[in-house]
């Protein structure tokens, strides 16, 4: 048995030991229900260092070239805060209140919990959560080990012994999650972000209006100036370009896996490598697609723009009806699911930090982060991504760093109403959480699996 099919067992013994079965009374009577069970994933921001070099110790392994394309990103430090640090210990403290819901008696503690910002009856349901790593580990600790990154990648990567090891987004996607919880925060941003930020991926028929584009298709630049999406990411690190420019070269990586120059024309030195197939997921190409793709010439494989033809299992994904229910419209107007999840998240973050008594005018929801984000992308799960914050400001290094218990109780109230819906109580001075619990079955497949089921083979 290979490493993937052995590691995907493992996972769906686990997933099998925590479902709840009861048994029957009477064999006349029907099987009492029992509650509604969930599973969530809590992903803690980086962890790992970036060491030189890049090629060996980076992220985003291509098979390709049998290297690392990119380097690893370790996050954001400040004054010895530092973002991989706090984030899982925020996460941790998540964990321990969601993991409540798997006992009766655990659950009138939750309860509790829910009702310090709730009006409404707490409805029963069972929340399985696991971490996406398991610990944050000091650099010296890790600058002593072999490769330091070996469990904190994002994507597959080799072991040493040459075999294909999964990276995080492959070990959250084989526990078949309803919601991934991803908690970031960075040093410092532009004046107008400053706030908690929902991250976001856009629907996939605006990235194919901007693919239109730059094969001079469209000359309209409407479908993007006028769309929710517009205010774009904008890459500090790379040459000053327009908001536009950057979706464009967005739109070329996720397509094409390449960058573009300011000109719109695609950087042949560039390349990103093809994401979907660095995750182990239903959606990778078949065994061997490497040999189709190394010379980048044809089809889903190709550099150019006027010849590649998005064809295979993961642009079916990214077409269907499931990845605009997660990404498109929703309850926020835009964004889908996905942004819908996150803004209540951060609405009862903020909800509970303000009702502990501390109120600063930074603490406010701020615009989202609109870009090809790995994880939104990579998930079959509604993608909760969330900057909790800046610790440049002290304002913020203060909630994270000294109110962690208010932001994870913020966070675990925010998890469940979305899942089982609540009614907020109103606080002066703080957005309102909606309550409004997201319908996941129009995610259902079939009578026995729901999109979340099917993202692994």
């Amino acid at each position: 048995m290979n490493i993937h099919s052995t590691f995907t067992s493992i996972i769906s013994a686990i997933t099998a030991f925590f479902m709840v079965s009861v048994p029957h009374n009477d064999a006349t009577e029907p099987p009492i229900p029992g509650p509604q069970e969930f599973r969530v994933i809590i992903d803690p921001g980086h962890g790992g260092i970036n060491v030189d070099p890049v090629g060996k110790f980076g992220d985003k392994y291509d098979v390709i070239s049998g290297k690392f394309l990119d380097v690893f990103k370790e996050g954001a430090a400040f004054r010895k805060v530092e973002e991989n640090i706090i984030m899982f210990q925020i996460a941790e403290k998540v964990r321990k209140i969601l993991a409540l819901t798997e006992t009766d008696e655990g659950f009138d503690e939750f309860r509790k919990i829910v009702e310090k910002h709730s009006s409404a009856e707490v409805s029963r349901i069972v929340i399985h959560t696991k971490l996406s790593r398991v610990n944050s580990r000091p650099r010296e600790e890790l600058e002593k080990l072999p490769d330091p990154n070996v469990e904190y990648r994002l994507f597959d990567f080799p072991s040493s012994d040459g075999k294909i090891m999964p990276g995080r987004i492959s070990a959250m996607n084989a526990f078949k999650p309803h919601m991934i919880v991803s908690l970031h925060c960075a040093e410092s941003t532009s004046r107008d972000r400053i706030g908690m930020n929902a991250v976001i991926c856009p629907p996939y028929s605006l990235m194919a209006s901007g693919f239109s584009y730059l094969k001079g298709e469209r000359r309209d630049r409407g479908f993007f100036m006028k769309s929710r999406y517009a205010d774009w990411f904008e890459e500090s690190s790379r040459p000053k370009r327009s908001l536009f420019q950057w979706f464009l070269n967005d739109v070329s990586v996720y397509f094409t896996s390449y960058h573009l120059d300011k000109k719109n024309k695609v950087e042949s030195d560039k390349f990103l490598g093809y994401r979907y197939n660095m995750v182990t997921w239903k959606y990778g190409d078949e065994s061997g697609w490497e040999k189709d793709a190394a010379d980048h010439g044809r089809g889903q494989y190709s550099s150019s723009l006027s010849e590649f033809v998005p064809e295979g299992p993961f642009w079916d994904r990214e077409r269907a009806k499931y990845e605009d229910y997660r990404r498109a419209n929703g309850p926020e107007g835009y964004g889908g699911d996905n942004y819908y999840a996150s803004m209540e998240i951060i609405r009862y973050a903020l909800l509970s930090v303000n009702r502990a008594g501390y109120h600063h005018r930074d603490l406010r929801v701020a615009p989202p982060y609109i870009s090809i984000w790995s994880v939104p992308l990579h998930v079959n799960a509604i993608s909760a991504y969330i900057e909790l914050g800046y610790i440049r400001m002290p304002s913020y290094r203060h909630v994270l760093t000294e109110m962690q218990d208010q932001v994870a109780e913020g966070i675990a109230v925010g998890i469940y109403s979305v899942l089982a819906g609540t009614k907020a109580k109103s606080l002066s001075g703080t957005p309102r959480p909606r309550g409004k619990k997201i319908d996941l079955d129009k995610y259902r497949l079939n009578d026995k699996e729901t999109y979340f089921d099917s993202v692994v083979k």
